[in-house]
């Protein structure tokens, strides 16, 4: 269900499909989905915790729907509970795709979508605002009134184009080796001028087996480059707001060749962004982040020969991203008139995240007591650290506008936990976890 639904961002595809999570799309190219699994009934927000193939992940936006094997919810109290505290807002467990021991096989997908505006806030059209201006306003903001006829809302939304393309090989090419590959291109495009995202995908995971399926190996390696350029978001409010009866361009190279709000000397006036043409706050901004992550862990399954309830595992997993990004106005945009333009480059902004877990299962079933018996004991190791360089905002001309300091953000989590789950008869269930 999820590989055949039109999104771009795996967690987009729960709405709708599990009761008591709600799933909220905002409309920004590949921007995550607002999700709440539990309310917001935290002090540490309403983010849930993603685990990819046994990985933690604040946001799962890298992966491609295509390779997903399931998802799980996880909401109440006791599945919760080994993660701990993390845990508070929900857990949403991810399975990727693996190999299998067949001949080789060979998927394209293509997914191709059209999105456009809907619900729009109502507004009054150019005929209507000048009636009700030229009855109930005064000289000077008649004066103010134009001939034109612009639905500013056409000037910053439009009909966007998405594809999402997919290919994948899997199955078996050297014998005990099963593997599967797969790259992906996404390029999504949101309905205001400006906002696209563009995403490249790859992944190879061998997980071969040996001593009659006692001891399993899988390696997992996932790749992504994601390409944004971000919109004016004062555009938005600006388009329910502009005077509908000036025209989008002034017919002066002044500004930028488009019609402002300007005094008598031919300046804007400095007034709230939302007042500015709303044209030109999408055609003379410039922003966008290059944003790169790796992801590979490798996991060791061993079913003992000797005591075969008993299975241990063991992962060890990375985590590596790299971004950065920019910001630029003109200095003739109205916008940044009176700051000299606006020109910000950050990054590059680094994450790594590091994890080691092992832990021992014992499950059995006692016929003769009707009873079954599945323990747990674990250890995890996870270490996380945020760097970013200082950097400075400054306006065309290299002035400098504002600045931001150097960060550095490192911690180690430690857990040590235990769980044990009964059942009697298959009626009576007990769930302790520590």
């Amino acid at each position: 269900e999820i590989a055949n639904k039109p999104v771009v961002n795996p967690v987009a595809a729960l709405q709708g499909k599990i009761a008591g999570v709600q799933v909220i799309n905002s409309g920004k190219a590949g921007a995550d989905p607002e999700i709440r699994v539990r309310g917001t009934n935290s002090i540490n927000g309403y983010k849930p915790l993603y685990v990819v193939d046994g990985l933690f992940n604040d946001n799962i936006n890298f992966l491609n729907p295509q390779d997903i094997e399931s998802m799980t919810v996880l909401k109440d109290a006791a599945s919760t509970a080994i993660y701990g505290s993390r845990a508070s807002n929900g857990v949403i467990i991810i399975t990727t795709k693996k190999g299998s021991d067949s001949k080789l096989n060979v998927q394209f997908t293509t997914t191709n979508t059209v999105q456009t505006r809907a619900q729009m806030v109502d507004i009054l059209s150019a005929d209507e605002f000048r009636s009700v201006i030229n009855a109930q306003g005064t000289d000077a903001q008649k004066a103010l009134l134009g001939t034109a006829n612009t639905d500013w809302y056409d000037e910053v939304y439009r009909t966007a184009l998405s594809t999402d393309n997919n290919l994948s090989l899997s199955g078996t090419l050297v014998k005990g080796l099963p593997f599967r590959a797969s790259v992906g291109y996404a390029n999504q495009n949101g309905i205001i001028r400006g906002d696209k995202s563009e995403r490249f995908t790859g992944s190879l995971v061998l997980n071969p087996s040996f001593f009659q399926d006692h001891l399993k190996l899988t390696l997992n390696a996932k790749g992504s480059l994601t390409k944004n350029s971000f919109y004016n978001g004062n555009a938005i409010w600006a388009a329910a707001t502009f005077n509908p009866t000036l025209p989008v361009r002034s017919g002066s190279s002044a500004l930028g060749g488009y019609t402002e709000s300007i005094d008598a000397t031919g300046n804007p006036i400095n007034t709230a962004a939302g007042q500015r043409n709303p044209r030109g706050l999408v055609d003379m901004y410039d922003a966008g982040s290059d944003v790169k992550r790796f992801i590979g862990n490798f996991d060791v399954d061993y079913k003992l020969h000797f005591f075969p309830d008993v299975k241990l595992h063991a992962t060890v997993g990375t985590d590596v991203a790299e971004g950065k990004g920019h910001t630029r106005v003109p200095d003739y945009a109205a916008s940044y008139f009176f700051d000299g333009g606006y020109n910000y480059n950050y990054g590059p902004q680094k994450k790594l995240n590091n994890l080691l877990t092992v832990y021992a299962n014992y499950g059995h079933y006692f016929e003769a007591a009707k009873s079954n018996v599945d323990a747990t004991i674990g250890y995890d190791y996870q270490y996380w650290k945020s760097t970013s360089p200082a950097t400075t905002e400054y306006n065309m001309a290299g002035a400098q506008l504002k600045t931001h300091k150097a960060e550095d953000y490192r911690h180690t989590l430690l857990s040590y936990y235990g769980r044990v789950n009964y059942s009697f008869d298959g009626r009576y269930l007990l769930t302790a976890t520590m």
